[in-house]
């Protein structure tokens, strides 16, 4: 793993002084989209790493064999041991940063409603916390790694049905690693309007990965802005559970808020989440969404929603 991801959490951005003047969820969106750019570098590095390192002449000779399942056990065993393997160790510490800095931002404000001392410390490492974070982490790598390998066993299942080269289904693969299922169909659609127009295959191969490759970065983006609301959610909530547990804050006087983004980026399909709650939830309960209950935001990918906390 390049050394330049463990530079980047050293290089996480803190709260300024005039931030903390600003509204919670505007404080919020900030260490969200701070972050933005450290997930999207791990993500990234992660499909570029597996990208590099499919060993070329083990894969043609799988696909030479017109075993698809040997085709799937090459990409998936590299994808295990490179891949998410790689996750594993650089995910937890992303994660446990962003919640640490949104329980920071948060702190101010609930200082003056609790009328306690500023100082008060976040431990994002109390078990309770850290037992979220890690479960968090894991459904989060194993969606991706799922959803990550679903589209590998559609690629390769299509190249045999259409009976493509195997140095076609070489650069197929290897080129779409990291995108999701939808996103590989559309660049199939492609190959095909291409050559209907009469393109020669070298020119094809290299409009295909240059689509490939504007894909990945779209899926990698969603992914880091889905993981950094996440992450911002979790800390806002546990800085609540952390201070009922110290007995700083009785649960009982405790009302949380949908609150949908209010800027340019408006999200529009949480938008009846608030008028769903009108009164708000208790510490532990869950809000009513049009997707179902849940406990904090995000409800959908890149969902820019919040919450907010009344103390009674």
């Amino acid at each position: 793993m390049p050394l330049a991801l463990t530079l980047h959490v050293e290089r996480m951005p803190r709260l300024r002084t005039h931030q903390r003047q600003e509204p919670a969820w505007r404080r919020l969106q900030r260490i969200a989209d701070a972050a933005v750019p450290d997930l999207t570098l791990l993500w990234a590095t992660l499909f570029a790493d597996v990208r590099d390192a499919i060993p070329e002449d083990e894969l043609r000779g799988a696909l030479a064999s017109g075993n698809a399942i040997l085709v799937e056990e090459v990409l998936a065993l590299l994808w295990y041991r490179l891949g998410e393997t790689q996750a594993q160790r650089m995910l937890p510490v992303l994660t446990q940063e962003i919640v640490a800095q949104a329980a920071a931002a948060i702190i101010p404000s609930m200082a003056v409603s609790l009328s306690i001392t500023i100082d008060t410390a976040f431990n994002v490492l109390v078990p309770e916390t850290r037992a979220v974070i890690d479960q968090y982490v894991g459904t989060e790598i194993r969606s991706i790694t799922d959803l990550t390998l679903q589209n590998v066993r559609q690629v390769i299942r299509s190249g045999f049905n259409e009976s493509r080269s195997v140095t076609q289904m070489t650069h197929d693969v290897t080129s779409q690693i990291g995108l999701t299922p939808r996103q590989a169909k559309a660049i199939d659609a492609l190959r095909e309007q291409l050559q209907g127009e009469g393109l020669s295959a070298a020119q094809v191969r290299y409009r295909t990965a240059e689509a490939s490759q504007r894909a990945l970065r779209q899926r990698v983006e969603a992914i880091a802005k889905t993981g950094s609301m996440t992450a911002v959610n979790m800390g806002n909530y546990h800085l609540l559970v952390q201070y009922v547990k110290q007995g700083l804050l009785d649960e009982n006087r405790v009302r949380r808020y949908w609150f949908v983004a209010q800027d340019e980026r408006l999200c529009k399909r949480c938008a009846p989440v608030p008028g769903m709650n009108p009164d708000g939830v208790r510490l532990t309960e869950s809000f009513a969404t049009p997707v179902g209950t849940v406990l904090n935001p995000p409800i959908h990918v890149a969902c820019r929603c919040t919450t907010t906390t009344e103390v009674l």
